[in-house]
């Protein structure tokens, strides 16, 4: 938890995408070397914080 906490402090959404998707103890491996996973998650996450999580979502389905 004390890592998305840190992570969010940041306010970057690419390092906050980086981090977590790094996070190998969540994960059990790297999930940056998974191609196009980082660039679509950064994006959900700027469309959350641009429009919020209804709109994203509705986006989305």
């Amino acid at each position: 938890m004390q890592l998305l906490k840190d992570l969010w402090a940041a306010g970057d959404t690419q390092k906050v995408t980086a981090g977590v998707l790094g996070a190998t103890s969540i994960w059990g491996e790297d999930l940056n070397a998974i191609p196009g996973l980082a660039a679509a998650v950064k994006a959900d996450l700027d469309s959350i914080q641009a429009k919020g999580m209804l709109e994203t979502v509705k986006s989305i389905l």
